[in-house]
């Protein structure tokens, strides 16, 4: 393709020149949303790695809750005739434990406003990125449509002029420009094709992304109430 792309006819043909720069700029745009897919992808895998070791985190946290609420119930059953003559400490106890609840409510009530604000501005911002991303799609599609259109005007203008052409070597000139242009708009077109898919795997991973930063959060969220608890 590189050798396709070569040649005087694009110094000389001004469509031909034009059609070369737009398909160059198509395929350097390309290029950046495969690297930016790359870099999700990793981002990811971090994101996967971080929520299995939240999840190892808390299973350790309610195994050691268990083993201390069993320590608890035996040192209970060992102290219950103490405990029955001290009972203003119990009442302190208890007061602390109204306490706890009230801070435990209110860490639960200010997490959950935390995680549904998050999660109406993610999907605000998704919708508009996927309008924006529509828009552009839909003019890119329209650009192609019109090349596409000329190209089958440059056609058929083509036809006409050999036909007028007395000389073999200037029709045989003017067949190869429009090869040219014909197979340039069809890597155009490909070249489109392919940074739509890689703009439709970005989305993908950018909607996994807001998932694992979700369960992430929730995670950490069942660590904590495992240690107020």
């Amino acid at each position: 393709m590189d050798n396709l792309l070569q040649g005087d006819e694009f110094d000389m043909d001004l469509e031909l020149f034009e059609m070369r720069k737009q398909f160059n700029e198509m395929k350097r745009e390309r290029i950046s949303s495969q690297k930016n897919v790359d870099i999700m992808e990793n981002k990811i895998k971090l994101l996967e790695s971080e929520e299995t070791s939240v999840k190892k985190t808390l299973n350790r946290q309610i195994v050691n809750k268990n083993t201390m609420v069993k320590k608890m119930a035996e040192l209970g059953a060992a102290k219950e005739e103490i405990i029955k003559s001290k009972m203003e400490q119990q009442k302190e106890v208890k007061m602390r434990a109204e306490k706890m609840q009230n801070m435990k409510e209110n860490i639960q009530f200010t997490l959950k406003n935390y995680h549904k604000n998050v999660a109406d501005r993610n999907l605000e911002e998704a919708l508009k990125q996927k309008a924006i991303k529509q828009e552009i799609l839909d003019l890119k599609k329209e650009q192609m449509d019109e090349i596409l259109k000329k190209n089958k005007e440059t056609q058929k203008i083509v036809r006409e002029q050999v036909k007028g052409f007395g000389e073999k070597k200037k029709a045989e000139d003017v067949k190869r420009k429009q090869k040219l242009k014909e197979e340039l708009a069809r890597k155009m077109k490909e070249e489109q094709m392919m940074k739509e898919d890689l703009e439709d795997k970005l989305n993908n991973c950018e909607k996994k992304e807001s998932e694992l930063i979700e369960k992430i959060s929730q995670t950490k969220q069942g660590i904590l109430n495992v240690k107020i608890n």
